[in-house]
């Protein structure tokens, strides 16, 4: 039951579904700053990962470029100690464009049938995967040795762990029962100074081909083939120190675990935005699970180090695992307010299936991973966001702001992890010549409670983590 597990970092497990199954909407900069509320309001091209109708509501060609500057940020809580960290990242935010084909030309009735079939190609960045934490305290109670020795004793030498921790002589065998112990008494129950440093990096984007079309000026579809991409990479570096020089032969010990998951998947959306009035309009769209192909990449080297120069290392050979994973469902309701040409107003609900995750091997079958699967109904229940933005236009420029809200997807005994968000922006937008360029900032803020490793002895690691993003559109209708 935990988030962040040092000595589980190397299998799948319900951690890494929340991961690929949470996303951080960026998108372009006019979307983001209206906090993503936009899948009633239609023509923005983040829409193709969100609500393919709002293709239809393109009248000209489009073509837009978002980069973006992402700063993580986090503050972490152990043994009373606190501390902070942060890592800043280039992206891509978004790139698309869009192909508006007037239909009916020429009729008496211009206003009634099919008014407008358009075509969108975009990449969207749906998820900064990107984080820096580091915890840091003092722990005279209990050690991460324990947990290897325990196991050793038990038969399980794992070769990423166990096995590492012997061949670096963390754990000997005593000559007489054959049992392994720590390299000397009276290790752990002496203060020691853990630390854990975590360096995540990477992000998931969809690249979505989308049809959307117009008809009447009501009622607007759009449907979307969406080929997402995973590409994380993570570092865990744990550590412990002899604090006062308590035993006389041993300095520290460090495990750094590395772990690359690679893989794309793909999805269907499908969205529908009807306009009853001029000033209103409503949405829904339905996102269909994702099923990824990906492959993690492993390692870990245990590195000990002894008073008078002494060193032992034990380096895992490299792992190499395939498998399949389907994200959760997804369902959006929305609605718009158009007053006049002088303001929007969006608000949306997001359903999202948190406990529907699976983790699948590679011929399509759960039966080895049935364990995770059960933890991840077990640990999560269903989330549920919330998300409202408004925009002024004061031509040529436009005044932006948002809001969203994410319950929390753990069930209540277990951790709190929801996310708030906070967003504002600004535009301008030239008539003659149809260029426009918008500026966003975005707040995500969340938390956690990890463990190092075995959370029945290990205590709790508290983290705040943020997520700034700034971004720059510029594009061109014509």
């Amino acid at each position: 039951m935990f988030i962040l597990l040092c000595y589980d970092a190397m299998s799948q497990n319900e951690g890494d579904a929340l991961r690929y199954g949470r996303y951080y909407y960026t998108g372009t900069a006019r979307y983001a700053a209206m906090g993503g509320a936009f899948g009633a309001l239609g023509a923005d091209i983040s829409n193709l990962a969100n609500n393919p109708a709002g293709l239809g509501m393109f009248r000209k060609h489009q073509i837009t470029l978002t980069p973006g500057v992402s700063i993580n940020s986090s503050k972490s809580v152990f043994s009373g100690e606190t501390h902070s960290d942060s890592r800043a990242t280039f992206n891509l935010a978004n790139l698309g464009f869009v192909y508006s084909s007037k239909l009916g030309k020429g009729r008496r009735t211009p206003y009634t049938g099919w008014q407008f079939l358009n075509v969108g190609l975009a990449y969207t960045k749906t998820s900064d995967l990107n984080r820096q934490s580091l915890s840091r305290g003092n722990n005279s109670e209990n050690s991460l040795l324990d947990v290897f020795q325990n196991n050793a004793n038990q038969g399980f030498a794992d070769p990423y762990y166990e096995s590492l921790a012997i061949q670096s002589q963390l754990l000997v065998t005593d000559s007489t029962t054959g049992q392994y112990y720590a390299f000397d008494a009276p290790w752990p129950k002496v203060g020691k100074i853990q630390r854990q440093e975590i360096e995540g990096k990477g992000s998931m984007g969809d690249v979505s081909f989308a049809l959307g079309a117009n008809y009447a000026n009501k009622l607007y579809i759009g449907a979307s083939f969406n080929i997402s991409v995973i590409d994380y990479r993570q570092t865990n570096y744990y550590s412990e120190e002899d604090a006062a020089d308590t035993i006389p032969t041993f300095a520290n010990f460090t495990v750094k675990e590395y772990f690359r998951t690679r893989g794309s998947g793909i999805s269907g959306k499908f969205g529908i935005i009807y306009r009853p009035a001029d000033f209103i309009r409503f949405g829904v769209s339905i996102h269909t699970p994702t099923v990824y192909t990906l492959t993690d990449n492993y390692t870990t080297d245990v590195t000990a180090n002894f008073d008078g120069g002494g060193k032992g290392e034990g380096l895992s050979p490299l792992g190499v695992f395939k498998y399949r994973y389907n994200n959760p469902f997804r369902f959006q309701f929305s609605t718009g307010f158009v007053l006049g040409k002088y303001a929007l107003i969006g608000l949306e609900y997001e359903f999202v299936n948190y406990k529907g995750p699976k983790f699948r091997d590679i011929t399509g079958t759960v039966n080895s991973f049935q364990d995770v699967n059960d933890r991840i109904k077990y640990n999560y229940r269903n989330g549920h966001i919330l998300k409202a933005g408004a925009e002024l236009n004061l031509q040529p420029f436009s005044l932006r702001a948002g809001l969203n809200y994410g319950t929390n997807p753990y069930q209540s005994q277990i951790n709190n992890s929801a996310t708030w968000g906070a967003s504002a922006g600004a535009g301008y937008r030239s008539v003659s010549t149809g260029f426009f360029i918008d500026a966003a900032y975005t707040l995500f803020v969340t938390q956690e409670n990890s463990w190092m490793y075995d959370p029945t002895i290990a205590p709790s690691v508290y983290t705040q983590l943020q997520k700034h993003n700034i971004l720059l559109t510029a594009g061109f209708n014509f």
